[in-house]
């Protein structure tokens, strides 16, 4: 075999098993481009490590150093020589890869060459048998039953060809398609032993084959993003089986998705075009049709243009009739066809199958007529016209379906395509588009004339007073528009009989003008459907089924259609305008039904107008009467005032006959209260008005604000009860309407007419309502008045009230007070007070009783039916009312228990103390039920409130003596408490007394009380300063003796950073001279895209430096670790001392507390506490030195600790840069590690390690500049180690003026050792 893109060259790639490496885990992965940096690396090298034992702190010889070094070096070569080769041998591989890369773009240009799909499939396999050097490779397209067809062919002369062939795998189907669908690529290396059926081999065998490669092709679309089966990419080996390598099948896989891209972008730039075909006819069937306004024209063009753009034999309009059948009425046909023009077609199944789809736009295609599984007589009708396939689309026409397209075709059947349905269906849409045009021009220039005579009609209505003035214009005008033979206006009567007030006629035809015409049947019949706005037609009356009594009616007058719309004015059936026609019958078009009924609107609004204009005028007359009574009303606050000015006022301005204020009693029943009346009719002021049927029917209506209208009261709305009181008081007609004041209904005011019988005006009424309204307005304000009045004549009473009962603070004179004021305050019969104990049992504890009821107090006082659920709502505030115990809703031990006390009714408020409930304050109506009025029951609810409110003022005095008494006890006590403390204080001033001169060894009595506890605390002060004192000086001269001891240690130290600072500036050389070479390297992967295999020795030459690099910095790092941990050890020591000298401190701060306590003690006891204050003094003074000596302590050791801490901080910051550098140079070395991994092109690969190299050449410029780092590092640790050993000079000084200052306190030696 040749070599080729698919077979390396190389030795290493010979066998089926190395080129499959090429395409194992470690072979192409795209992974290592994702980031957009490079990823790749060396192999990490191993590093010896007995090596790294040089680097122990007990062997810090330089020889040692350079041998370990040197054999550091040579394991490194070796690991570097083994990893070049390794990556030369990949990089050949990748070679490979990289022409088959280059072969799949070349051969995927050349497809994307090519705009057919015949011309890319015959080039792909071409290519494709040419780069697999295989004998036959082939492109297998399925039909929509998944067979297929061989449509592209490449095939070696010696082998038959399989162009054409067609090939059927029943098996296909149900077996493979999933299979393929999900993009599986199938290798068969030997047809006989894969295990395929029998029938599958025979199918391969005519083609000779022996081996094949199976890919599908996928191709996308809108409807299937994911693809789908378009085809199969088949390779065929025919002269022998074949082993086809994982190389050969990625190959071939990705040559079958380059394919399906290729076909979509044909299959999309085909169904383009096609689209761009059709618009294009489209647009030119349109801009024809729409040359013209005239409908045949239209038509005629619509038939020639869509059958010379679909090419078929026959275009024709079928146009529907009313019942759904129809006629062909334009047609464009060849020649050697029959023609349809004119033909009638009736289908009986139309109107039930298919009225529905054609509205919502159905297109119905038929391929075949005779598969198409149409109905017999269907079939008969079309084969006269010779029809073999037929395409129908629906035109609409003002979103009626108008007739319908279609299109035949005659000569044999026809697989209508998608594209020509849809320009089927769009040529159909515009047709209806432009007939809706045409006709709407029609319609408007109709239309238009009716519009001007309409304007005029309406202007004349409107600048006229008296629409009857126009009537004569309105129907000669119409006539003549119509150009009928008859137009009338009919007014209606009451009893819906009428006359003609408006006629113009022809000549010829009889004159009906001031005719009463009395139609039977038309309040029945027609009066509902007229007033909703309906207009009838008769286009004929012969045909038109009307009963024969209107036939007769209308017979004289000669009429043989007609129009009658309605005239609508105040909402009510006013008339009828009529139009007839009497030469013959008429079909009335729809502009001609519309005009006439817009006439009949205008009519109607210009009626209205008028009636408007006259309910304005009347409307205006009776708001400035109703502003005249409302005033006269509102004159006096008086409730007799108002009633009887508002009967006068009404009964002058409607001019009635009587007037009256009926006012309702709680039980329904009534009085007179008010009246004006004519003189010559009965007066009716003062009796009483007794109607059963109110209450039961009329009370609600008239609260929601009903007025009652009565034209006549033998008309029947009333009962005989109620008549029969109307004729006492000689009453014909009246207008009742409510009495609304303070939310409830009050009385009615009623108008009465005596005289005759009166049709009440819709105004007359709404003036009664109104000043109804008014009088209750008037009532409400003088309610308020006599309420307020009442009110405030309550509060002051409640005033003097709680007055008296405040005048006590004992309670059983508050409870007396209580219940006799408020007895007063009721104007009841009893008065009880009821108190609980813990168990919320009580009793009856005082009462006030009127003269000749019993005293309960002196029967029984105990009140067993309270039940204990109340509680909480008395407490919250509820107050009981009851109008009528043997009506309430109570319980029958509760009631059982008022009856004996002789009550009908009372009221319970709570009494609540402090937010408990202390008892219940009860008033008691014995006489008879009594109905509660609210002021009542609240300034009931206030009494109770101030019984709680003096009850808590009462407890709260108690409480206030009870307090001031054990305050007085408390002061007795804290005198004798004062002078026991100053006997003390003087006794432990003189205990204490040599500690003033720094005698640490006294000690202070301890005794009870405070002092004790004083002395108590000083004795342990002074012991823990003496321990103080020892530990100061024992940490002096720990701190003299480590200072001495770590002098050499810190300047060895010094001299080894020295030494370090060398090592690293030798190392920063080597690390230049590193980054030197990785830049040249750089420069090389530059150039390595044209030559390849010279990135090979760069890769060594960065990996050597790399590891150099690493070894360097872990050597750094461990000596810097070393003189940190030193560093850190000398700041613990200073650590230690700050520990002490706050101890020191502490100790300090407590004999200053202890000195403040007893100056304030001494300040307390005034003059008697001198001596204590002297005292006193000298602890402060004492603890003032001591802490002054302890803060120079603290600030010698502050700075020591801040000069080591900088050194710390310093050697951190050192080493984690060295750690950083150190994670920097493994990353560097990991990154090099992974450059071996491959891309998938040669391209990528060389730009990669360009890439690589250059980002090799900035890492090491980073490394030499963190190199220059430690390295001036190194240096300020040398420097710093100076500075640490001039500060333990330093402290060597402090610790000797530590020991002096100690030196001055007297201690017990005991102290030290214990």
């Amino acid at each position: 075999m040749t070599a080729s893109p698919l077979y390396p060259t190389n030795s290493n790639n010979s066998s089926n098993n190395n080129s499959n490496s090429l395409y194992s885990e470690n072979g192409l992965s795209s992974k290592s481009q994702s980031n957009g940096k490079d990823n790749s690396a060396i192999i990490p090298v191993v590093i010896d490590t007995e090596a790294q034992s040089v680097y122990a702190p007990q062997q810090r010889g330089l020889k040692a150093k350079t041998t370990a070094l040197s054999q550091e070096l040579s394991t490194l070569r070796s690991n570097i020589e083994y990893r070049i080769n390794q990556l030369q041998g990949l990089i050949e591989k990748e070679g490979a890869a990289a022409e088959r890369a280059e072969l799949i773009n070349l051969i995927t240009s050349r497809m994307r060459e090519f705009l057919s799909v015949e011309s890319i499939c015959q080039t792909v396999v071409e290519d494709a048998r040419a780069a697999l050097q295989s004998d036959r490779v082939v492109v297998y397209r399925f039909d929509p039953s998944w067979k297929g067809t061989i449509t592209a062919e490449s095939v070696d002369p010696q082998w038959p060809s399989a162009i054409g062939a067609e090939i059927a795998d029943p098996c296909f189907a149900d077996r493979y398609v999933e299979f393929y669908q999900k993009g599986r690529v199938k290798a068969t290396p030997n047809i006989y032993e894969a295990g395929l059926t029998d029938c599958h081999i025979a199918q391969l065998e005519p083609f000779a084959v022996q081996a094949n490669l199976v890919a599908p092709i996928l191709v996308k679309t809108a409807d299937n993003p994911t693809g789908y089966l378009y085809g199969l990419f088949i390779a065929h080996q025919c002269s022998q089986p074949r082993v086809w390598v994982e190389a050969e099948i990625e190959f071939f896989r990705q040559l079958a998705t380059q394919i399906g891209y290729a076909i979509d972008q044909a299959l999309l730039l085909q169904k383009q075009q096609s689209i761009t075909r059709q618009a294009q006819q489209l647009n030119y069937i349109n801009a024809q049709i729409r040359k013209s306004f005239e409908v045949e024209e239209i038509l005629a063009t619509a038939v020639e243009e869509t059958r010379a753009a679909l090419a078929s034999d026959r275009v024709l309009v079928y146009e529907f009739d009313p019942n759904w059948k129809g006629t062909v009425i334009a047609e464009s046909v060849d020649s050697k066809w029959p023609t349809a023009l004119g033909a009638l077609i009736d289908d009986p199944c139309f109107a039930q199958r298919y009225i529905q789809p054609y509205l919502r736009g159905r297109v119905a295609a038929t391929e075949n007529i005779f598969e198409a599984g149409l109905t017999e007589c269907y079939l008969n009708q079309l084969a006269p016209f010779g029809v073999k396939a037929n395409l129908v689309a629906p035109i609409l026409v003002n979103r009626k379906l108008m007739g319908l397209l279609i299109a035949h075709q005659c000569s044999a059947p026809r697989a209508w395509t998608e594209l020509e349905i849809d320009l089927m269906q769009k040529v159909a849409v515009q047709l209806g588009y432009a007939l809706d045009q045409a006709y709407l021009l029609e319609q408007q220039q109709a239309t238009a004339k009716k519009a001007r005579l309409l304007n005029e009609i309406t202007t004349q209505f409107r600048n006229s007073y008296s629409p009857e003035e126009v009537f004569d214009l309105l129907v000669e005008e119409t006539r003549d528009a119509l150009k009928a033979d008859r137009v009338i206006i009919y007014q209606f009567s009451p009893d819906w009989e009428g006359k003609v007030v408006a006629e113009s006629v022809e000549s010829k035809w009889p004159i009906i003008l001031g005719k009463q015409i009395a139609d039977p049947c038309f309040a029945k019949s027609y009066v509902k459907p007229y007033f909703r706005g309906r207009v009838s037609t008769v286009e004929d009356f012969q045909d038109s089924g009307h009963a024969e009594c209107y036939a007769q009616m209308l017979e004289p007058w000669g009429v043989k259609a007609n129009i009658v719309a309605p005239i609508i004015a105040e909402t009510k059936l006013h008339g009828l305008l009529i139009v007839h026609q009497c030469s013959g019958p008429r079909k009335w078009s729809e502009s001609d039904i519309n005009f006439t009924k817009q006439l009949a609107i205008q009519v109607g609004l210009a009626l209205d107008q008028a009636l408007l204009l006259q309910k304005q005028q009347d409307a205006a007359e009776q708001a400035r009467r109703l502003n005249i009574i409302s005033s006269r009303i509102r004159e006096s606050l008086n409730y007799n005032d108002i009633l009887s000015t508002a009967v006068e006022e009404t009964k002058e301005t409607l001019g009635v006959d009587r007037v009256v204020v009926n006012q309702f009693n709680p039980n329904w029943t009534g009085t007179i209260v008010a009246e004006s009346v004519n003189a010559e009719l009965t007066k009716t002021i003062g009796l009483p008005v007794d109607d059963f049927c109110l209450a039961e029917n009329y009370i609600k209506p008239y609260y929601r604000g009903r007025v009652k209208v009565v034209n006549d009261v033998h008309a029947g709305e009333l009962s005989e009860c109620q008549v029969g009181q109307m004729e006492t008081y000689e009453v014909k007609a009246m207008v009742v309407a409510p009495i609304i004041a303070k939310q409830k209904l009050h009385g009615l005011l009623i108008v009465h007419q005596c005289s005759e019988t009166r049709q009440w005006k819709s105004h007359e009424i709404e003036l009664v309502r109104q000043i109804a309204i008014q009088i209750g307005y008037a009532l409400d304000q003088a309610f308020l008045l006599e309420e307020q009045r009442a009110a405030t004549q309550q509060a002051r009473v409640l005033s003097q009230i709680s007055s008296r009962i405040r005048e006590s603070l004992n309670s059983e004179q508050i409870f007396r007070t209580t219940v006799e004021e408020s007895l007063s305050l009721m104007q009841a019969d009893r008065v009880v007070v009821y108190r609980f104990d813990e168990n919320w049992e009580g009793e009856i504890s005082h009462e006030a009783v009127k003269p000749g009821w019993l005293k309960i107090i002196e029967m029984e006082t105990d009140v067993p039916c309270f039940p204990a659920e109340y509680v909480e709502s008395y407490r919250k505030g509820r107050i009981q009312v009851t109008e009528n115990i043997a009506t309430a809703q109570l319980s029958h031990c509760h009631k059982e228990q008022l009856q004996k006390w002789q009550v009908q009714a009372n009221i319970v408020a709570p009494i609540v103390v402090n937010q408990k409930l202390y008892g219940l304050l009860g008033v008691h109506e014995c006489s008879h039920p009594r109905q509660w009025t609210a002021a009542e029951v609240e300034a009931f609810k206030q009494v109770a409130l101030q019984v709680g409110y003096a009850l808590e003022q009462a407890q709260l005095l108690t409480q206030i003596q009870q307090a001031s008494q054990f305050a007085e006890a408390a002061r007795i006590q804290q005198q004798q408490e004062k002078e026991q403390l100053q006997e003390q204080i003087e006794a432990f001033l003189s205990d204490i007394e040599e500690s003033f001169n720094g005698d640490l060894t006294v000690r202070a009595r301890v005794s009870e009380g405070v002092m004790g506890t004083v002395a108590d605390f000083f004795n342990a002060t002074i012991e823990s300063l003496q321990r103080l004192v020892l530990q100061v000086q024992s940490g002096a001269n720990v701190v003299t003796s480590t200072a001495v001891g770590s002098e050499q240690d810190i300047q060895q130290l010094s001299n080894d950073a020295l030494r370090q600072a060398e090592a690293i500036n030798n190392a920063l050389n080597q690390i230049q001279i590193m980054a030197n070479s990785i830049r040249a390297v750089a420069e090389n992967a530059q150039s390595a895209q044209t030559k390849v295999r010279s990135a090979s020795e760069i890769l060594r030459q960065g990996d050597a430096a790399m590891n150099d690099t690493v070894e360097s910095i872990l050597s750094i790092q461990k000596t810097v670790y070393i003189t940190a941990r030193k560093v850190k050890n000398l700041g613990e020591a200073s650590t230690k001392i700050s520990r002490v000298v706050n101890l020191i401190n502490e100790f300090a701060n407590q004999t200053h507390i202890l000195a403040l306590n007893a100056s304030v003690e001494s300040t307390r006891v005034a003059e008697d506490g001198q001596g204590f204050a002297t005292v006193a003094t000298e602890v402060r003074t004492l603890a003032e030195q001591s802490a002054g000596a302890t803060q120079e302590i603290e600030q010698i050791v502050e700075e020591i600790q801040a000069e080591t801490n900088e050194v710390v901080r310093a050697m951190k910051v050192g080493l984690k840069r060295v750690m950083m550098g150190t994670q920097l140079v493994k990353e560097t070395r990991q990154t090099l590690t992974e450059l071996v991994e491959v891309s998938h092109s040669i391209r990528e690969l060389v730009e990669q390690i360009a890439d690589s190299s250059n980002q090799q050449a900035q890492t090491s410029g980073e490394l030499s500049e963190t190199i220059k780092e430690v390295a001036g590092i190194a240096r300020s640790t040398s420097e710093q180690s100076l500075q640490v050993a001039n500060s333990f000079t330093r402290l060597l000084n402090v610790a000797g003026e530590l020991q002096t200052g100690v030196s001055q306190f007297k201690v017990e030696s005991n102290i030290g050792n214990s």
